[in-house]
């Protein structure tokens, strides 16, 4: 498994990589990492992007250079060389996008280039180069891959019509949750039993107020407080702007590591004790916070943006709004479900049952060791003419060498 970063420090890329690598290894895969990537100092690109962020205050971003991204491709190249692999998993795609291999090769990713641009902030304003050389990246990645692996159809489709690649050769698979989870259904329950019925507390987490939606959640605690619902509103991670007058129903917890096993239990506490976990967010690739709160029987209300229409299944494991509207339709759907305790019950328990299901890791790694399994058997060579091989299903390709 290839990836710029090192996947066995659960710190990087929000565990992602590793938990990638150790899902699939539990799968019956065996994983050889390649990873971390040095990167390189190209003077010229140094140059090109002080000058284009700097002086002319656009987004370039100098990794999608050409030349970065080629040395990436020689390093993998030469890993390669001293390994009997099966197959190339890139999680993400810059170091795959001018590899020279003859093995299968599959990415893992949440989104292209074609579906970030203007999108996000980070990728709006950008430098014509770093547009260029974005969309030339990934279409040198569509053009030779195998498989591409996307946890949401808004990923897929941006594939197939920013750089026609073929559906047929796409796999949409969720994301898993970020945390380790050992609770049962009876952990659940109990969980969803404690809430409180005197007083509505809907979670917001997030590191950037407005894109995250932060104003839409403030106003929709205020309209339910309105309405005659107590409700609190408990904010983690960014703190609201400093102009903004707070009224007491809003409670602010900081930013909680959750690498420190005391910031850990305060925010497993937040989930566990909440109605919804409440993120209007504007702009989202996926959102493995869903699958999280989905871990503690917690239902989901979401702006369906990116692809936050796969994390949060509609009346699964909670609801999405359609973007631009107002915050009285999150503030609708949290007073309609807090209103009926037997259908809040029932979607807290939903949302439980579709962690276990479908977004956590170890469910999610066996599915794409499946499809990783079935591409290593079909790119596997054809038997001379007249030998005759035994019959094998695709679980049955050798675990030793898959990745």
């Amino acid at each position: 498994m290839v990836s710029p970063y090192d996947s066995r420090d659960i710190r990087k890329a929000s565990g992602t990589g590793y938990h990638m690598a150790e899902g699939l290894e539990q799968a019956g895969l065996t994983v050889e990492r390649i990873g971390p990537l040095k990167s390189q100092r190209n003077p010229i690109n140094v140059l090109r992007y002080l000058w284009n962020s700097k002086v002319r205050r656009l987004n370039d971003h100098p990794q999608r250079d050409p030349g970065f991204l080629k040395n990436y491709a020689r390093q993998v190249e030469r890993a390669l060389e001293n390994s009997d692999a099966q197959l190339v998993l890139g999680a993400g795609g810059m170091p795959l996008a001018y590899l020279k291999t003859d093995l299968p090769v599959v990415l893992w990713t949440d989104c292209t280039f074609a579906g970030l641009e203007n999108y996000y902030d980070k990728y709006s304003n950008l430098s014509a180069r770093t547009a260029r050389n974005g969309h030339a990246c990934d279409q040198s990645l569509f053009d030779r891959i195998d498989m591409a692996i996307f946890p949401s159809r808004w990923a897929a489709d941006s594939a197939i019509n920013g750089y026609g690649f073929s559906d047929d050769k796409i796999t949409i698979i969720s994301r898993g949750a970020g945390v380790e989870c050992d609770r049962t259904e009876e952990d659940v329950d109990r969980l969803i039993d404690e809430r409180p019925r005197d007083v509505c507390r809907l979670l917001w987490v997030g590191v950037d107020w407005e894109r995250k939606g932060g104003e839409i959640a403030l106003e929709a605690a205020r309209l339910l407080n309105e309405r005659g619902i107590p409700t609190e509103l408990l904010v983690v991670g960014v703190k609201p702007p400093e102009n903004l007058d707070l009224p007491d129903w809003v409670k602010l917890f900081g930013y909680l590591d959750k690498r420190d096993p005391e910031q850990r239990g305060v925010l497993d506490g937040l989930f566990a004790t909440s109605h919804f976990f409440l993120l209007p967010t504007q702009a989202e690739a996926y959102g493995i916070v869903f699958c999280e709160a989905s871990s503690f029987g917690l239902p989901s209300i979401a702006t369906r943006t990116g692809g936050t229409g796969d994390a949060v299944r509609e009346g699964v494991s909670g609801w999405t709004i359609e973007p631009d509207r107002p915050a009285s339709d999150y503030a609708d759907a949290a007073e309609r479900c807090f209103r009926d305790p037997q259908e809040y019950a029932r979607i807290a328990r939903s949302s439980f049952h579709d962690f276990q299901t479908r977004t956590n890791w170890t469910v999610v790694c066996q599915q794409a060791a499946r499809a990783i399994k079935e591409l290593i058997a079909q790119r596997s060579p054809a038997p001379m003419t007249g030998y005759q091989t035994p019959t094998s299903s695709p679980e049955d390709v050798s675990a030793e060498h898959a990745l």
